[in-house]
């Protein structure tokens, strides 16, 4: 199963940008976590349980004010409860820092080892490995069961009848299957593990981190003039101009977007081992060299290289991201490119040109290069395997374990916080997060002191949080906040909310809107909270909410009808909206706008082509005539076949025949290096295509496309934290609420940024209703602001 195809297949039939508020739809149960090729971790391992980046967000930078140090007191219990007899409470930050954590440093030093450990085996078993007697459960780990497990997996689905479930599951992913392995929790985290990081290290993935961290460096870079001697007889200064990177300076420093980017950046390169460190990294700064050529020669004639031979950080892939994509996605370009070139290398014209055969050349190598870079990769993996017992001695004897573990193993030490089950264990380490490190462990927070720029303070108890909250999938976007919080037990949060009626409403629509919308909104944040035992909701069925101890936070929130009053928080409310449209009513403009951006996003995919279809990997060379597809893409492939034995299909050939077979079943083709013909991109776009549920119940041709949804469907409208619609109910308010008090969104939107940030499915700001303990540890986070620190 091409877990890729599945995932274009799924994006296809619901496109990301069409909500703000639910960009995705899951994949039927129980595929959820493990067919979707696109949904992996911000760790790296998958989608298993917690392992999302909200969640590993929220553990590693805790809430740090005297009110939630003492909660992670109460809770992590032993010796810390003799910290609260500190005798002046004002000193309880100071002395929390003071505290020995020995006990607890030596713990988790021992879990990184062990994510390290299962990390670097998953990573060399997917990048096809042999594991030889020098991949060995480190002596250190011996008594670890999970990571002897780990191994003892690996070496199972290296066999060519694996015996064991998660081996059988990720040879054959039938339900059958799947129905076997997932009684067995740790074969159920191989697989999803397994299958995060393989996607995370095939040849497509490489070539797109390369590019993305080139991206994300083009934008903060400075351009001088310099000069240089040039001549024989006579001397002359020959002016060039030359780039440098502003990452790592006090310029950087000073921006607020560059330093997120950085922190961005720093993320990449730890989730991209491969192309970033140890030797496989300089094996992947040469497949720049082969991108150069084949861009240099589409984008340039073949002239960049020649005219900039003195500056070294010039090359066509930076000039050409510089030119044209430092903010949109720059990989369906080069996937044109790279398209053509390898056409060129399997089939060249009787009289190539030299540019010609310098592409094809380019993209030969380019493979070769590949398998180099994952070689030399796997011989780093073997030496960090090896030397994990002695990972000990790299700590700083003079300072926190933790620092070291941040700045080194970032994402192994969030997997193995996440990983951990014990409540008391947790709320220790977050106490040891607040003592130890710096900026609670988040490059993207601007520093300490400089957070509370936008924090007025009401009085010793209350602030005010103003300003604009940047997104963490792109930095061009963001939330003006405006909201109070008063310390207590429970801290209260209030604001005030104005929602502005636009002309394309009625007054009995905005009306019946402001009541739908308003009905139970303090009740549904103050009973997520705990706040409240019970409510009755907008439909008057009985909600029965969560317990938490203690309440995290009373929520106030008013709604002011005045049309003169101000207030903290407005929202304009429309008929229907699309920021792209001019009109924002339902008489068509939002619908024709949200169809037009369709159209121009599909052109990138009307070839069918994707990038891992250009850079042969694993995932092809492993398949065989014994391997199955999911049972989900069984369904298209079977209307597939049904539909070519119709009349209008069966005399048909090669694209047109996918596009006569497609239309039938009101699917995206489901073949492999499909076609996308403007037919089928019509369909999508008019969104007459059924959706996976639809089709796992009748996956057979049909008499007829379904019909368009209408210009005033919900289907067409794209609310933001600023603007709201007609057509959808409480939760949309909701849902944009929490981005105005400091949360971001946790779905997949390659509408924002390229990089997947998921959540719960469940979580307010995935699609569901729950607002999670870290959505109020972040809305809280502002009150630090109020606490007097002291130096450790």
């Amino acid at each position: 199963m091409d877990k890729k195809i599945i995932f274009l297949y799924i994006f296809l039939l619901f496109p990301q940008s069409s909500h703000a508020h639910k960009t995705y739809s899951p994949d039927p149960a129980p595929y959820r976590d493990l067919i979707n090729g696109g949904k992996r971790s911000y760790l790296g391992y998958g989608s298993y349980g917690l392992s999302s980046d909200a969640e590993a967000r929220a553990l590693m930078r805790p809430r740090c004010d005297h009110e939630k140090q003492m909660e992670y007191i109460k809770c992590a219990g032993g010796h810390f409860l003799n910290i609260l007899n500190a005798r002046n409470e004002k000193n309880l930050d100071y002395v929390i820092k003071s505290a020995n954590f020995r006990e607890i440093e030596k713990e988790l030093l021992n879990n990184v080892k062990k994510k390290v450990f299962e990390r670097s085996v998953l990573e060399f078993t997917a990048n096809g490995g042999d594991l030889d007697d020098d991949i060995r459960t480190p002596s250190c780990l011996k008594r670890d069961r999970e990571s002897s497990d780990i191994l003892y997996l690996a070496n199972d689905l290296k066999l060519k009848n694996p015996t064991l479930d998660a081996g059988r599951f990720i040879r054959n992913p039938t339900k059958e299957n799947f129905e076997n392995l997932k009684t067995d929790e740790i074969q159920l985290k191989f697989v999803n593990r397994y299958n995060g990081i393989s996607t995370n290290t095939d040849y497509a993935s490489m070539i797109k981190a390369l590019v993305l961290g080139d991206q994300l460096i083009s934008r903060h870079t400075n351009r001088t003039t310099s000069f240089k001697r040039k001549g024989f007889i006579f001397t002359k200064n020959v002016p060039y101009d030359h780039y440098q990177s502003k990452f790592g300076s006090s310029d950087c420093n000073a921006v607020e977007e560059c330093k997120i980017d950085e922190a961005r950046y720093k993320e990449l390169k730890n989730h991209h081992p491969t192309i970033y460190s140890g030797k496989s990294a300089k094996e992947a700064q040469k497949l720049r060299k082969y991108l150069d050529v084949i861009i240099d020669h589409k984008e340039f004639g073949g002239k960049h290289r020649k005219n900039n031979k003195l500056d070294k950080n010039n090359s066509p892939l930076q000039a050409f991201i510089r030119k044209k994509y430092q903010k949109d996605n720059p990989i369906p370009k080069i996937q044109d490119y790279l398209l053509e070139a390898k056409e060129l290398s399997e089939s060249r014209p009787r009289k190539p040109t030299k540019a010609q055969k310098a592409m094809a050349k380019a993209y030969k190598r380019l493979l070769k290069q590949l398998k180099k870079v994952r070689r030399a990769q796997n011989k780093d993996l073997k030496k960090v395997i090896q030397n994990i017992c002695s990972l000990k001695k790299s700590v700083d004897p003079y300072g926190p374990t933790i620092n070291f573990l941040t700045k080194n193993y970032p994402l192994e030490l969030n997997q193995a916080v996440i990983d951990m089950k014990d409540d008391s264990k947790i709320a220790a380490y977050k106490l040891l997060i607040c003592a130890r490190t710096e900026n609670f462990n988040d490059p993207k927070e601007a520093p300490q002191k400089n957070r509370c720029n936008n924090i007025k303070k009401i009085s010793d108890n209350k602030i005010k949080v103003a300003g604009r909250k940047i997104t963490y999938q792109n930095t061009s976007r963001g939330s003006t906040l405006g909201y109070f919080i008063t310390r207590g037990k429970p801290p209260l949060i209030e604001s005030t909310i104005k929602l502005k009626k636009n002309p394309s409403l009625s007054d009995t629509e905005f009306s019946e809107f402001v009541k739908n919308q308003t009905k139970s909104l303090n009740n549904h944040f103050n009973c997520e909270s705990g706040a409240i035992t019970s409510y009755v909701n907008e439909n008057n069925d009985k909600i029965i909410c969560p317990k938490q101890t203690p309440i995290p936070a009373k929520f106030n929130i008013k709604i002011i009808d005045d049309p003169i009053a101000k207030a903290n928080i407005t929202f304009n409310v429309h008929k229907c909206f699309r920021g792209s449209a001019k009109q924002q009513d339902c008489n068509g403009p939002v619908k024709e706008a949200a169809i037009k951006e369709c159209k121009e996003r599909m052109k990138e995919s009307q070839s069918g082509v994707k990038l891992s279809d250009l850079l042969p990997d694993r995932t092809k060379a492993s398949k065989s005539s014994r391997r199955k597809v999911s049972y989900y893409q069984k369904y298209a492939l079977d209307c597939v076949e049904e539909a070519k034995a119709l009349p209008k299909c069966s005399t048909l050939k090669g694209c047109e025949q996918q596009t006569c077979t497609a239309i039938a079943c009101a699917i995206s083709p489901p073949e492999a290096n499909a076609c996308m013909s403007k037919e089928v991109v019509e369909m999508i776009c008019n969104k007459r295509s059924r959706t996976p549920e639809e089709l796992e119940q009748n996956p057979y041709p049909l008499s007829s496309l379904p019909p368009s949804p209408p210009v005033d469907s919900p289907d067409w409208n794209r609310p933001n934290s600023s603007n709201l619609s007609l057509g959808f109910g409480p939760r949309l308010l909701r849902h944009e609420l929490a981005h105005r008090l400091g949360i971001d969104d946790e779905y997949y939107d390659t509408a924002t940024f390229p990089i997947p940030n998921y959540g719960e499915d469940d979580s307010l700001l995935n699609g569901g209703m729950r607002i999670r303990p870290r959505h109020f540890d972040e809305m809280l986070k502002p009150l630090h602001c109020l606490d007097q620190k002291y130096p450790y």
